[in-house]
């Protein structure tokens, strides 16, 4: 069984577009639909901040805990190391050399290139500083992704 710690969640909606079949994004908020969804393993395993909890297998979440090391060790300027630069769910103990998790999510990609709503489609070119996944997509009101 999973839960979600939402004080911890950043609203990223990583989780919710690995498996929407059992996350969906709720005021910024991962919450379950489905705790039997078969894709809950892979969105807690992907989640850059541990935030969905295996309540039946505990050391899972130290794994992945431990396999996320690289998260608070990546972070910096350049690329795959901006704040909110990241993008994708790299793994790994790179030391922030793209090949770690960025504050963003994951490898990044310097200070260019775009946020994209991964339900319609729409595109807008990055706004250094600012996180893709704090703006919301002015067609379909989904948060954005960082491409």
């Amino acid at each position: 069984m999973y839960i979600i710690d939402k004080d911890k969640c950043i609203g990223c909606s990583i989780c919710a577009n690995i498996c929407p079949d059992g996350i969906s994004m709720q005021e910024n908020k991962a919450i379950i639909v489905d705790v039997n969804a078969k894709c809950m393993h892979e969105a807690a395993s992907k989640c850059p901040v541990n935030c969905i909890i295996d309540r039946k297998n505990p050391s899972v979440n130290n794994n992945i805990s431990n396999s996320n090391n690289a998260f608070s060790s990546s972070l910096g300027m350049g690329s795959g190391r901006g704040v909110g630069s990241g993008r994708g769910v790299g793994s790994g103990g790179g030391m922030g050399s793209g090949s770690g998790r960025g504050a963003g999510g994951g490898t990044g990609s310097g200070p260019s290139g775009y946020c994209v709503c991964p339900k319609c489609g729409y595109k807008v070119k990055h706004v250094r500083g600012t996180p893709c996944y704090k703006s919301k997509c002015p067609k379909c009101n989904t948060i954005m992704t960082r491409t």
